[in-house]
C-alpha cells in the first residue's frame, strides 16, 4: 500500500487529472474485462444447456413412446408393434437413435460430434442405479422395454473457455461445479438428464 502511494504521489503531480484517469483505467479495465468475458461465456454455456435439455427431453419422448424401440427393431430387421401402429414418418426412417437425436432433437448450433448419449433402464424405480461418470462418460444406449423406468443423460463437450487467471485447478473445478458444469481440457462439459417411465407400447 505504501509502495503504491509513493508511486501515485510521484506521478500525479506530473501527469495531472488526465494521469489520474489513465491510472484508474489501468487498474479497473482488466478486472472489468475479466468479468464481462466470463459473464458472456457463462451465458453461452447456459444457452447450450437449454439446447441440450431440449434434446434430452426429445430422446426420452422417443423412448417412452416406443419410437426408439421401433428404430432398434428396424436396424435389426425385426418387427415391433409400435412400428406398425405408428403413422409417423420419423418412425419409418432408417436412422439410429443417436442419429435421430442429432437430426431432430439437437439444436442447429450444437455439433453431433461433441455429443455423448447414455440411455439406461430399470424395471423398478427403487432398483434404478443411474450413477454417471462425469469425467469420462461412455456412450451406451439401452432403452429397455415397455413399462420400465428410463434415464437419459446427454453429455456435450463445449469449447467455450472460461478465464480464471487467479484460480488454481481445484478452485476452477469448484467454481464450475457451482455453475452446474464440469471443466475439461477443451472447455466445459455440459450435462442434461431426464428420467421417465415408458408407456405400455
Amino acid at each position: 500500500m505504501i509502495f503504491f502511494s509513493k508511486i501515485s504521489n510521484s506521478l500525479l503531480p506530473k501527469l495531472g487529472l488526465r494521469g489520474v484517469a489513465a491510472l484508474e483505467f489501468a487498474i479497473v479495465a482488466p478486472i472489468t474485462l475479466f468479468l464481462l468475458l466470463n459473464t458472456f461465456f457463462c451465458a453461452m454455456l447456459y444457452f447450450y444447456q437449454f439446447g441440450l435439455t431440449s434434446a434430452a427431453e426429445y430422446a426420452a419422448r422417443q423412448v417412452i413412446t416406443g419410437q426408439a424401440a421401433c428404430r432398434q427393431s428396424q436396424a435389426s430387421g425385426t418387427s415391433q408393434p409400435a412400428c406398425s401402429q405408428s403413422s409417423s414418418s420419423a418412425a419409418s426412417s432408417k436412422m439410429s437413435i443417436r442419429q435421430d437425436i442429432c437430426a431432430n432433437g439437437l439444436p442447429i448450433f450444437m455439433s453431433c460430434g461433441n455429443l455423448i448419449v447414455k440411455i439406461q433402464h430399470s424395471a423398478t424405480e427403487s432398483s434404478a442405479n443411474f450413477l454417471q461418470t462425469v469425467r469420462t462418460p461412455q456412450e451406451s444406449i439401452d432403452i429397455g422395454g415397455a413399462g420400465e423406468f428410463i434415464f437419459v443423460t446427454l453429455y456435450y463437450n463445449s469449447a467455450i473457455p472460461l478465464f480464471f487467471p487467479l484460480f488454481n485447478q481445484s478452485m476452477q473445478n469448484y467454481f464450475m461445479q457451482g455453475l452446474g458444469f464440469s471443466i475439461t481440457n477443451n472447455g466445459a462439459m455440459i450435462i442434461s438428464a431426464v428420467a421417465a417411465k415408458s408407456e405400455p407400447f
